[in-house]
């Protein structure tokens, strides 16, 4: 069985990626920096969802099954993102968010985290957003308190799944959006759903920690 990845950027914006052996029984500092961090349970949980996707469901969609489960925090304001990384790899950071580009198909995944001084929060950002210009790209929008899930398609024709989370009494804003090819949608419906229960906000150099707790 293959071992687990942790990634991240370091202090001078260079990827790094370690792995994680699956023996590992304590907790496990990686990326000297201390980027990431998994317990044992966590490690568990990945090893568990490594080969959950079905080959067949994969290959019909010229899609290898998802291996290799990596993971990568922002080191600014703490928000984990998991991915497998024999599907995307990381292509560096622009205008505030990390990239991250398809080894097999013309999918797009980003992370992008920022401050909000005005703790805007799900609620109106979602009132936001079906009143934009571009709202008859959204299909869905689910919502919580602190929360938010929307599905639609880009402007250029791929598919779109978006989550955003708001931590910190509202001021730490994190998303994860993925564009991809809406004919491998079952393919990546799966995927989605691993992505989407990993990923969580953290604490990083910039947090606001007082307001965290």
């Amino acid at each position: 069985m293959e071992p687990e990845f942790c990634a991240g950027f370091d202090e001078k914006g260079r990827f790094l990626v370690a792995s994680l052996p699956l023996s590992s029984r304590s907790f496990c500092a990686v990326l000297a920096a201390g980027l990431c961090m998994f317990s044992a349970l966590g490690i568990t949980a990945l090893r568990e969802g490594l080969q959950w996707m079905s080959p067949a469901m994969a290959a019909e969609a010229g899609l290898p099954a998802p291996t290799g489960w990596a993971a990568f925090q922002d080191p600014k304001l703490g928000a984990t993102l998991y991915y497998p990384s024999n599907w995307f790899k990381a292509a560096g950071a622009q205008e505030g968010a990390y990239l991250f580009t398809s080894l097999n198909d013309a999918a797009k995944l980003t992370l992008k985290s920022h401050l909000d001084e005005m703790r805007t929060g799900a609620e109106a950002s979602v009132t936001a957003l079906k009143e934009a210009p571009d709202a008859a790209l959204i299909e869905t929008i689910e919502s919580g308190d602190n929360w938010f899930e929307l599905r639609g398609k880009t402007s250029d024709g791929l598919a779109r799944y978006s989550r955003v989370v708001f931590s910190c009494k509202e001021r730490v804003v994190t998303e994860m959006t993925l564009h991809y090819p809406p004919g491998s949608a079952e393919a990546y419906a799966p995927v989605i759903a691993k992505m989407k229960r990993r990923f969580q906000s953290g604490i990083g150099t910039e947090t606001p920690i007082r307001e965290c707790s």
